[in-house]
């Protein structure tokens, strides 16, 4: 394959999606870096990342995916991309936990009410 053919954007999320499956984080990380520096105007693929990671149960990948748009973007959002979401999503990731399956849990606490006999 040439350069060119290993550097596009598409080669590169493909290359991402297999260090996620076989937990090499050295080569998403080199993967994302690829991705960002080819997506000028296009963020299309540089959210897939972020979607990958997130259902592959890589919340730091997922972080990390997040922090490069942002980055990418001038923390803004790019057209047709509300960054409030972005934001939000974000601080869930930093501050929540995720069960297995890549999907934040919902910690739900009942209240146990006590008489007084």
């Amino acid at each position: 394959m040439s350069e060119a053919g290993r550097a596009a954007p598409a080669t590169r999320y493909l290359v991402y999606k297999l260090a996620l499956s076989t937990s090499d984080p050295e080569l998403a990380t080199e993967s994302l870096e690829i991705i960002c520096k080819a997506s000028s105007k296009d963020a299309t693929y540089m959210f897939a990342c972020v979607l990958e990671a997130q259902q592959s149960g890589c919340k730091q990948q997922a972080i990390a995916a997040l922090q490069k748009v942002l980055e990418r973007y001038n923390y803004s959002a790019p057209t047709g991309v509300h960054l409030p979401a972005l934001l939000r999503a974000r601080s869930i990731w930093l501050s929540g936990p995720y069960d297995h399956g890549g999907s934040l849990q919902i910690v739900r606490r009942r209240s146990v009410a006590r008489s007084k006999i």
